[in-house]
Protein backbone atom coordinates (compact mmCIF):
# COMPACT_ATOMS: atom_id res chain seq x y z
CA UNK A 1 0.00 0.00 0.00
CA UNK A 2 2.61 2.55 1.11
CA UNK A 3 4.90 1.71 -1.81
CA UNK A 4 2.22 2.84 -4.26
CA UNK A 5 1.76 6.29 -2.67
CA UNK A 6 4.86 7.86 -4.33
CA UNK A 7 3.76 6.46 -7.67
CA UNK A 8 0.29 7.94 -7.21
CA UNK A 9 1.81 11.32 -6.35
CA UNK A 10 3.95 11.25 -9.50
CA UNK A 11 0.92 10.36 -11.62
CA UNK A 12 -1.12 13.16 -10.02
CA UNK A 13 1.71 15.66 -10.63
CA UNK A 14 1.92 14.61 -14.28
CA UNK A 15 -1.85 15.03 -14.69
CA UNK A 16 -1.72 18.52 -13.20
CA UNK A 17 1.21 19.48 -15.46
CA UNK A 18 -0.70 18.28 -18.51
CA UNK A 19 -3.74 20.25 -17.36
CA UNK A 20 -1.67 23.39 -16.83
CA UNK A 21 -0.22 23.33 -20.32
CA UNK A 22 -3.55 22.62 -21.99
CA UNK A 23 -6.05 24.81 -23.77
CA UNK A 24 -9.19 25.00 -21.64
CA UNK A 25 -12.06 22.91 -23.01
CA UNK A 26 -14.77 24.67 -25.00
CA UNK A 27 -17.99 23.60 -23.33
CA UNK A 28 -21.53 24.97 -23.58
CA UNK A 29 -23.81 24.49 -20.57
CA UNK A 30 -27.08 25.97 -19.35
CA UNK A 31 -27.04 28.49 -16.53
CA UNK A 32 -29.53 28.58 -13.66
CA UNK A 33 -31.87 30.67 -15.83
CA UNK A 34 -31.69 28.09 -18.67
CA UNK A 35 -29.53 30.32 -20.89
CA UNK A 36 -26.69 28.67 -22.84
CA UNK A 37 -23.19 29.82 -21.89
CA UNK A 38 -20.13 28.85 -23.93
CA UNK A 39 -16.97 28.98 -21.86
CA UNK A 40 -14.70 29.93 -24.79
CA UNK A 41 -16.72 33.15 -25.18
CA UNK A 42 -15.54 34.11 -21.70
CA UNK A 43 -11.86 33.17 -22.19
CA UNK A 44 -11.09 35.61 -24.98
CA UNK A 45 -10.96 38.82 -22.94
CA UNK A 46 -11.06 37.71 -19.32
CA UNK A 47 -9.31 35.72 -16.67
CA UNK A 48 -11.86 33.04 -15.81
CA UNK A 49 -12.00 31.27 -12.46
CA UNK A 50 -14.04 28.06 -12.73
CA UNK A 51 -15.27 26.31 -9.62
CA UNK A 52 -16.78 22.79 -9.68
CA UNK A 53 -19.08 22.25 -6.72
CA UNK A 54 -22.33 20.68 -5.54
CA UNK A 55 -24.98 21.50 -2.96
CA UNK A 56 -23.97 18.44 -0.92
CA UNK A 57 -20.28 19.38 -0.71
CA UNK A 58 -19.53 21.22 2.55
CA UNK A 59 -16.01 22.39 1.56
CA UNK A 60 -17.57 23.76 -1.65
CA UNK A 61 -20.08 25.77 0.37
CA UNK A 62 -17.21 27.25 2.39
CA UNK A 63 -15.27 28.18 -0.75
CA UNK A 64 -18.10 29.79 -2.75
CA UNK A 65 -18.17 32.98 -0.61
CA UNK A 66 -14.44 33.35 -1.31
CA UNK A 67 -15.11 33.11 -5.03
CA UNK A 68 -17.78 35.80 -4.71
CA UNK A 69 -15.30 37.98 -2.82
CA UNK A 70 -12.75 37.58 -5.62
CA UNK A 71 -15.41 38.54 -8.17
CA UNK A 72 -16.43 41.57 -6.10
CA UNK A 73 -12.83 42.67 -5.82
CA UNK A 74 -11.59 41.99 -9.38
CA UNK A 75 -14.68 41.68 -11.58
CA UNK A 76 -14.29 45.21 -12.91
CA UNK A 77 -10.65 44.44 -13.76
CA UNK A 78 -11.39 41.46 -16.00
CA UNK A 79 -12.11 38.51 -13.71
CA UNK A 80 -15.11 36.30 -14.48
CA UNK A 81 -16.14 33.64 -11.96
CA UNK A 82 -18.06 30.62 -13.21
CA UNK A 83 -19.41 28.04 -10.81
CA UNK A 84 -20.32 24.69 -12.31
CA UNK A 85 -22.82 22.76 -10.22
CA UNK A 86 -22.31 19.03 -10.59
CA UNK A 87 -25.47 18.01 -8.77
CA UNK A 88 -27.45 15.20 -10.34
CA UNK A 89 -30.47 16.09 -12.49
CA UNK A 90 -32.68 15.16 -9.52
CA UNK A 91 -30.80 17.54 -7.18
CA UNK A 92 -30.38 20.38 -9.68
CA UNK A 93 -33.54 22.11 -8.44
CA UNK A 94 -31.66 23.02 -5.24
CA UNK A 95 -28.90 24.93 -7.02
CA UNK A 96 -30.74 28.11 -8.03
CA UNK A 97 -32.34 28.70 -4.60
CA UNK A 98 -28.96 28.12 -2.95
CA UNK A 99 -27.16 30.55 -5.28
CA UNK A 100 -29.89 33.20 -5.04
CA UNK A 101 -30.27 32.75 -1.28
CA UNK A 102 -26.58 33.49 -0.81
CA UNK A 103 -26.73 36.42 -3.24
CA UNK A 104 -23.99 35.02 -5.43
CA UNK A 105 -23.63 37.02 -8.62
CA UNK A 106 -21.15 34.81 -10.44
CA UNK A 107 -22.27 32.76 -13.44
CA UNK A 108 -23.66 29.42 -12.29
CA UNK A 109 -23.91 26.58 -14.78
CA UNK A 110 -25.52 23.14 -14.52
CA UNK A 111 -23.47 20.03 -15.37
CA UNK A 112 -25.76 17.13 -14.39
CA UNK A 113 -24.29 14.84 -17.08
CA UNK A 114 -20.72 15.72 -16.02
CA UNK A 115 -19.82 16.96 -19.50
CA UNK A 116 -17.57 19.74 -18.16
CA UNK A 117 -16.42 17.60 -15.22
CA UNK A 118 -15.02 15.04 -17.65
CA UNK A 119 -13.63 17.61 -20.11
CA UNK A 120 -11.65 19.31 -17.31
CA UNK A 121 -10.65 15.94 -15.79
CA UNK A 122 -11.98 17.06 -12.42
CA UNK A 123 -10.80 14.63 -9.73
CA UNK A 124 -12.88 15.85 -6.75
CA UNK A 125 -14.95 18.72 -5.39
CA UNK A 126 -14.28 21.49 -4.97
CA UNK A 127 -12.07 21.76 -8.02
CA UNK A 128 -10.82 25.17 -9.12
CA UNK A 129 -9.34 26.10 -12.47
CA UNK A 130 -8.08 29.53 -13.53
CA UNK A 131 -7.95 30.14 -17.27
CA UNK A 132 -5.86 32.98 -18.67
CA UNK A 133 -6.92 35.45 -21.37
CA UNK A 134 -5.42 33.16 -24.01
CA UNK A 135 -7.71 30.31 -22.97
CA UNK A 136 -4.98 28.23 -21.36
CA UNK A 137 -5.31 26.57 -17.98
CA UNK A 138 -2.97 28.54 -15.72
CA UNK A 139 -3.86 27.09 -12.31
CA UNK A 140 -5.66 24.11 -10.82
CA UNK A 141 -6.51 23.41 -7.20
CA UNK A 142 -8.23 20.44 -5.59
CA UNK A 143 -10.19 20.79 -2.35
CA UNK A 144 -10.55 23.69 0.01
CA UNK A 145 -8.84 24.72 3.22
CA UNK A 146 -9.21 28.15 4.80
CA UNK A 147 -6.56 30.39 3.30
CA UNK A 148 -6.52 28.72 -0.15
CA UNK A 149 -8.18 31.86 -1.49
CA UNK A 150 -4.96 33.84 -0.98
CA UNK A 151 -3.12 31.63 -3.45
CA UNK A 152 -6.02 31.92 -5.88
CA UNK A 153 -6.01 35.69 -5.48
CA UNK A 154 -2.28 35.77 -6.17
CA UNK A 155 -2.78 33.82 -9.41
CA UNK A 156 -5.69 36.02 -10.49
CA UNK A 157 -3.83 39.26 -9.77
CA UNK A 158 -0.78 38.02 -11.68
CA UNK A 159 -2.87 37.03 -14.72
CA UNK A 160 -4.77 40.32 -14.66
CA UNK A 161 -1.46 42.19 -14.48
CA UNK A 162 -2.51 44.34 -11.53
CA UNK A 163 -1.38 44.96 -7.99
CA UNK A 164 -3.21 43.03 -5.30
CA UNK A 165 -3.85 44.14 -1.75
CA UNK A 166 -3.60 40.65 -0.24
CA UNK A 167 -6.14 41.47 2.45
CA UNK A 168 -8.50 38.97 3.94
CA UNK A 169 -11.35 38.61 1.42
CA UNK A 170 -14.13 37.51 3.76
CA UNK A 171 -14.63 36.35 7.33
Amino acid sequence: MFRSIPLLLVILALCINVALSAQAPDITLKDINNKSVTLSDLYSENVVLIEFWSTTCEPCKKQLPKMQALLDKYGDKGLVVVSIATDSARMMSKVKPYVNGNRYTFITLHDPDQKAWKAFHAPAEPYTIVVDKGGEVAYVHIGYNPGDEYEMESVVVNLLGIEGTWKKLTD
